[in-house]
């Protein structure tokens, strides 16, 4: 594995275990800062787990750190019940695992060999073309709100765009990386791609 790579799961984690205390800091739902602090540290390890995966016991060790996790979480619900109800670490757990996985995903794309790079990239991309064209075709054609209570400016036109816009340049790059860079490895199918950044699009809006 490449020295840039453990680099950037370092940069994930840490980005896992700040996304975990904004979540059970800012909404004071989970007011144990043990608990905070242990979950942190749980989270900073997830985006570790893709430098396992090959492994043939990998599956074990996770679900191993998994409990042993969730284990810590009850034993110290139990002394800190006082001021930490049950629901609440309840809470942290969920939030943890959740925010965790997800933002792991980028470390989780980079490990895979061959197009693990071009994927983590792809997986970006997916979100700024979105975005991009979401707005230019919102501030063209948008008239109809989207979701006034949540986001005032985001219109149906310009969801629809974003989607378009974001298939249409993933589609063109992946096109050209696999005719232009990629010569070592195996295709990727334009198809799946299109799928991708369709539901990416879609997802990166909700």
């Amino acid at each position: 594995m490449q020295p840039y790579t453990i680099i950037l799961n370092v940069v994930v984690g840490a980005l896992c275990a700040l996304a975990t205390y904004e979540l059970l800091n800012t909404t004071q739902f989970c007011p144990s800062k043990i608990i905070q602090w242990i979950s942190m540290i749980f989270a900073f390890t997830v985006s570790f787990w893709g430098l396992i995966f090959k492994t043939t016991n990998s599956l074990y060790i996770i679900a191993i750190e998994i409990l042993v996790y969730v284990i810590i979480i009850g034993v110290v619900q139990v002394f800190r019940f006082d001021d930490q109800p049950i629901t609440s670490s309840i809470f942290a757990v969920a939030m943890t695992l959740w925010s965790s996985f997800a933002i792991s995903s980028i470390a989780y794309l980079r490990s895979i060999d061959g197009h693990g790079l071009f994927l983590t990239v792809l997986l970006l991309l997916i979100c700024w073309m979105s975005d991009t064209g979401a707005y230019f075709v919102g501030v063209l054609f948008g008239s109809h709100k989207l979701c006034p209570e949540i986001s005032p400016k985001k219109t149906i036109e310009g969801f629809i765009g974003g989607i378009v816009v974001s298939v249409a340049i993933c589609t063109l790059i992946t096109y050209l990386y696999n005719f232009a860079w990629n010569t070592y490895y195996t295709k990727i199918s334009l198809v799946s791609i299109i799928i991708i950044s369709c539901l990416g699009s879609i997802l990166s809006v909700f």
